[in-house]
């Protein structure tokens, strides 16, 4: 009730949800809508909101022009995030800031309050605590917002970012978004690679748990291959029938190139996208 009331009073509001919300995507879509408030997703949570929908702002909180809009928004509703840098803060700069009132839902007792303290803090499914926080929505007069705010605020800030990027990065994405055009329910499964880091940023998905990477800060090499292999596996598990690709670079692979044997063995028809650029470019 409390965090019903502070987000109908808010002229600014935000959402940053995190991938502990993906199982409630229906429901945020329905509460960012009747907020009209932007969206950012972590890199796991890439999807929940479709690309084309006008409130999502990406998974771009580690660049300046998406960090002026959150640090403008009056109220923001942290959903199943740690509000953690390898999401917030990919180049560990420590300027990312949430200076209006922040509200937090975890199931975890512990996340709601670390790393950024929340005036209300909710431990819920997020699931729940979304379709709760709609249906109390309903009973409140909301606040009018501001009238450069929303989906208004959400488009100027894509126009600014797609300006922005270079050509490397245009082609790098154009990859992506080609792969996604022949598999559209492909898996990509990401090493620590230009490529990847790139989709980490520019890349918005139609589906969730589509997109899952090493590429957040930890730099971890040869991940992408034994990982795409567990992503098949798990997929046949829950009766799914997804292609699986590892995106993974010249140098990252040579750390797992043996698991191309365990996967022959385990029969798991992975996609290998080998991006060559003939040395250790990234890291």
């Amino acid at each position: 009730k409390q965090m019903a009331g502070l987000l109908a009073s808010a002229k600014r509001p935000l959402i940053l949800a995190g991938g502990g919300a993906i199982h409630a995507a229906g429901a945020l879509t329905q509460l960012a809508e009747k907020l009209d408030a932007p969206v950012a997703l972590t890199i796991n949570a890439k999807g929940m909101l479709p690309s084309s929908h006008p409130l999502l702002i990406g998974s771009t909180q580690s660049l300046d022009p998406t960090r002026e809009i959150i640090e403008g928004a009056d109220v923001v509703l942290a959903i199943g995030t740690e509000l953690a840098e390898t999401d917030y803060d990919i180049t560990f700069q420590g300027h990312f800031k949430i200076p209006g009132t922040l509200l937090r839902i975890d199931i975890d007792p512990d996340q709601t309050v670390r790393n950024f303290p929340p005036k209300v803090a909710l431990v819920s499914d997020a699931q729940t605590a979304a379709e709760a926080l709609v249906t109390a929505l309903n009973e409140e007069t909301l606040a009018e917002r501001q009238n450069d705010w929303g989906h208004k605020r959400a488009a100027a800030l894509k126009e600014t970012l797609t300006a922005s990027w270079d050509e490397a990065t245009r082609g790098q994405t154009l990859f992506l978004q080609t792969v996604l055009e022949v598999l559209p329910d492909v898996v990509i499964v990401g090493d620590s690679t230009q490529p990847v880091y790139t989709g980490n940023l520019t890349l918005d998905l139609d589906k969730p748990r589509r997109w899952f990477n090493s590429s957040t800060g930890y730099g971890t090499l040869g991940y992408a291959l034994p990982a795409a292999m567990g992503a098949w596996l798990g997929s046949q598990d829950a009766g799914e029938r997804n292609p699986v690709a590892c995106l993974i670079g010249d140098g990252g692979l040579q750390f797992t190139l043996s698991e191309l044997a365990s996967a022959v063995e385990a029969r798991t028809p992975i996609i290998v996208l080998l991006w060559n650029n003939q040395g250790y470019e990234e890291i």
